[in-house]
């Protein structure tokens, strides 16, 4: 069965006044079925400052004032941790891949979300090319 975005979404994205200079994030988690095959499991789009999508959740948060983040990002960054490496990336745990990244492109920032959210919902597709097409 193929899904497609309701058109309550479509109609919420164009109706977004976000900033031309807007960063559009996605955050990703999906399960591989027995058959080797990506299904989304929990996911968010997000449209925001560019910074942003430059900066990983919690140095995001901590930049932004939040004291628990700030307090976190201390504690890692003291044991060694490179935060930056989590503004972008796709790993996988077994039958698990977690991933955030920007996507990139022409249009609106509205208009490169509902692309995405267009080609999710697509025959065929499989999350690790929409994670390679959103750069």
């Amino acid at each position: 069965m193929r899904s497609v975005p309701s058109p309550l979404f479509i109609n919420l994205l164009s109706r977004l006044d976000a900033d031309p200079a807007s960063a559009v994030v996605v955050s990703l988690a999906a399960v591989r079925s027995q058959g080797g095959t990506w299904s989304l499991s929990q996911g968010s789009v997000l449209l925001g400052p560019a910074r942003m999508a430059a900066l990983s959740w919690l140095e995001w948060r901590a930049e932004n004032g939040e004291r628990w983040a700030q307090e976190h990002q201390r504690r890692l960054t003291e044991a060694g941790m490179d935060l930056s490496r989590y503004s972008s990336f796709a790993d996988v745990e077994g039958d698990w891949l977690l991933a955030r990244f920007a996507l990139d492109g022409p249009g609106s920032p509205a208009e490169r979300a509902g692309r995405w959210m267009e080609q999710l919902t697509g025959p065929g597709v499989t999350v690790t090319e929409l994670f390679q097409s959103g750069h």
